[in-house]
């Protein structure tokens, strides 16, 4: 055998090849556990909520306890609300806690947001009409977390 360009000698059988990174499926490490706010102001975590990513850059998201959420800001026109209200719960909270945080861009935040929804099984045109609708309208919200605007 020769010698790799720039590198030493390595012999197979005395020193293994490196191992390739291990790829770890998009879950939620836990379960939503939440308690609905006097007079209807949201819902709180009662518990960390985590969510492990396999988009690259993003990884493992914390929502921590205490976090206040709406879930999926859906108007209450009757035919929205029934497609796509009272659905996502939990991608929901990881979405508005990334748009709260700033941690990702808003496309990346929306991707999120969208694997989510594959991992807890909501039925893909369901899923897709979601995540128009954040692409469509959520500049909005995102714009007035951006300049301290209460929802």
């Amino acid at each position: 055998m020769t010698p790799e360009p720039g590198g030493p000698y390595r012999h197979p059988s005395i020193i293994p090849a490196p191992k390739p990174p291990e790829h770890r499926p998009p879950a939620f490490l836990g379960r939503l556990r939440v308690i609905q706010l006097p007079g209807g102001a949201g819902w709180a975590l009662q518990q960390p909520l985590v969510y492990r990513s396999a988009i690259p850059g993003v990884g493992e998201i914390v929502v921590p306890a205490g976090f206040v959420t709406d879930f999926a800001s859906v108007p209450r026109w009757p035919l929205t609300f029934l497609l796509a209200g009272d659905t996502a719960h939990a991608p929901a909270v990881v979405h508005d806690f990334l748009y709260g945080t700033r941690r990702l861009r808003r496309a990346t935040a929306d991707l999120v947001f969208l694997e989510a929804m594959v991992v807890t099984g909501v039925p893909r045109w369901r899923r897709a009409a979601m995540w128009v609708a954040v692409r469509i309208f959520g500049w909005w919200r995102w714009w007035r977390l951006a300049h301290g605007a209460a929802d």
